[in-house]
């Protein structure tokens, strides 16, 4: 979750991730494997919208 978050608010503080990321590398590189294999897929029998709700 850490590298999710550090990820999702990157472009709020790109030298703070930067920052993080060289110091984090093994947290990082385990984040990208996990996110590369575990992409969303939708179809029409998953996908949502928020006037569905």
């Amino acid at each position: 979750m850490e590298s999710y978050n550090h990820w999702i608010l990157m472009k709020g503080d790109e030298a703070g991730f930067t920052q993080w990321q060289s110091a984090n590398k093994e947290k990082w590189e385990n984040f990208i494997k996990w996110f590369t294999n575990n992409g969303i897929k939708i179809s029409e029998t998953n996908k949502f919208y928020r006037r569905q709700y």
